[in-house]
């Protein structure tokens, strides 16, 4: 999560002292009694993915690795983040703000992967005009992202219905999925949450 207003990192970098009151107001979701989530922002937003967390303890500065190790294994076994000539990039990245809406970031994830399908039919048609290839994905979903990309396949970009009750699923975003992997993600709920909330 960066500040907008002056390019500063408040997701990713820790130290004892943790962050000044108005750094926990910036990090914090604002909120506004009659207005919906999605009428609620302030001037953070997410830029990438935490590849590292940087710690400050005791006068020493060091790093813990993030999700940069696990594109690294990707990479080692053949996944490309660039294009390359007469090969396309297989590995891209969707990030999201964990504060907002899981359905929000569900819509934003099915938006990415129509638009990321049609760039790479594009590519590929480029590099082949003879022969249009059928694009799917493997989706590695960690934690909240295993949450939204689930949504996602089963219900697209629909939003909740008003009235309370359950979405019908119709999987029609699964169509461009070919496996979906989900890792440390709380499918039966996490009730720690609310204990995390009120404490």
């Amino acid at each position: 999560i960066f500040d907008n207003t002056t390019g500063e990192e408040l997701w990713g970098r820790f130290d004892p002292a943790g962050l000044s009151h108005d750094k926990s107001r910036l990090l914090a979701h604002p909120m506004e009694i009659g207005k919906n989530l999605d009428e609620l922002r302030n001037r953070t937003s997410d830029r990438n993915l935490l590849n590292a967390a940087e710690i400050r303890l005791a006068g020493f500065n060091f790093q813990l690795p993030g999700y940069s190790r696990l594109i690294k294994v990707l990479e080692k076994i053949g996944y490309r983040r660039e294009h390359g000539e007469n090969t396309l990039k297989s590995i891209y990245e969707f990030h999201y703000d964990w504060r907002r809406d899981l359905v929000e970031n569900a819509k934003r994830l099915h938006r990415f992967i129509l638009d990321t399908r049609r760039e790479l039919e594009e590519a590929s048609l480029k590099n082949n005009s003879q022969h249009r290839r059928e694009i799917q994905f493997d989706i590695v979903g960690h934690s909240m992202g295993g949450l939204i990309s689930r949504y996602c396949l089963m219900f697209g970009d629909d939003d909740l219905p008003e009235d309370g009750s359950l979405p019908t699923p119709h999987w029609r975003t699964s169509q461009y999925v070919d496996k979906l992997f989900v890792v440390g993600t709380p499918n039966a709920g996490y009730l720690d949450t609310l204990v995390e909330m009120t404490n």
